[in-house]
């Protein structure tokens, strides 16, 4: 299974990277972008491959395009249908949860997070794939 992980840190990359792999075994690719404009390449590039991405775990607050924006312009485009999307956030305020849900969210995980937190939303989106 393929995953991308947006985030403009590279250590939050890389952990969120352990903890889906730590949540789901079975995630064994994963293709980082580092905002919400760059993921947006990353996605282009992937349809024209015709590579397809199980889960997509984005940040909200990132430079250039925020986890919102990007949520947003990949449904209005269709980059990513099918596929699953978690946001880790430090807002938690419900106009910006309802705004995440609108846009395509399955959830979101609060920073800081544990494996058991990534896990614990993972279990349910992919309950049975392998």
């Amino acid at each position: 299974m393929r995953a991308m992980i947006v985030d403009d840190s590279l250590l939050l990359r890389s952990m969120v990277e352990r903890a889906v792999r730590a949540a789901h075994p079975a995630f064994n690719e994963f293709v980082h972008a580092t905002d919400g404009m760059d993921a947006i390449q990353v996605l282009r590039s992937e349809l024209r491959a015709k590579q397809k991405l199980d889960l997509i775990v984005t940040d909200t607050n990132m430079p250039k395009m925020s986890g919102l924006e990007f949520l947003e312009r990949i449904q209005k485009e269709k980059l990513c249908v099918g596929t699953e999307i978690i946001m880790i956030t430090t807002e938690n305020s419900p106009t910006h949860l309802a705004r995440a849900k609108a846009a395509g969210s399955k959830g979101n995980i609060s920073k800081p997070f544990t494996p058991e937190m990534v896990k614990a939303l993972l279990g349910p989106l992919f309950q049975g794939r392998r």
